[in-house]
């Protein structure tokens, strides 16, 4: 019973960083977008350990004027 017990607890602190990176990058994108720009993300780096689980995201907002910068799709017309 303690190998499963082991395993969900593995199985569940690994969901948890990948959730904490996710949240990370989506307050990224809020950012950035607030000021009229785009979040392009350079490094993720998650942690998870039995107990603690930890993430990191870094990168930077870019214009227009960026080649990184992903012109937005047109919207359709109803």
């Amino acid at each position: 019973m303690r190998p499963i017990w082991l395993i969900g607890a593995v199985v569940l602190v690994a969901a948890c960083s990948t959730v904490l990176a996710n949240n990370a990058r989506q307050q990224l994108n809020k950012q950035c977008e607030e000021k009229g720009l785009q979040f392009v993300e350079k490094e993720r780096t998650t942690r998870e350990g039995l107990v603690i689980a930890s993430a990191s995201v870094s990168g930077e907002c870019v214009g227009p004027g960026d080649p990184r910068y992903v012109q937005p799709m047109p919207q359709a017309s109803k």
